[in-house]
């Protein structure tokens, strides 16, 4: 269990970054920069803060040496060249998220809200991955 609990859902996520078309990175760069400027920065560093806090170490590297790696298998279009470091911070906030998908809470410290808030430029672009349980609301 590389990435802990929720290991089939992170490979399964880290796998589909190499197969992004151009059209999908353009879109999640629109995404991520929508979703940053509809939750203030403040919030987005956050839910950051409070994913690595729950991350802690070993899981987070791994994840983070993963996502690396699969960005640059990425599609290599001209829209993967202008729009990567949002492309990559996007697929970077699901991945996260993913690691720690089941740490959420609705008390926090890391709440379902900032989960929610990483995970959604990946899943209005990608969709959930299919191996994670439980709804971005917290329900199964």
């Amino acid at each position: 269990m590389i990435y802990g609990p929720n290991t089939e859902a992170v490979q399964s996520l880290i796998d589909r970054i190499p197969a992004l078309t151009d059209t999908e990175i353009t879109n999640l760069a629109s995404a991520w920069d929508a979703a940053r400027d509809a939750a203030w920065d403040a919030a987005w560093d956050a839910a950051r803060y409070e994913a690595w806090y729950a991350a802690r170490y070993e899981a987070w590297y791994a994840a983070r040496g993963a996502v690396s790696d699969a960005a640059r298998g990425a599609a290599r279009g001209a829209a993967w060249d202008a729009v990567r470091y949002e492309a990559r911070g996007a697929a970077w906030d699901a991945v996260l998220a993913t690691v720690i998908y089941d740490l959420a809470t609705i008390d926090g410290p890391y709440t379902i809200a900032h989960r929610t808030l990483l995970m959604a430029p990946w899943v209005e672009v990608c969709g959930m991955p299919e191996e994670l349980t439980f709804a971005l609301d917290g329900k199964a």
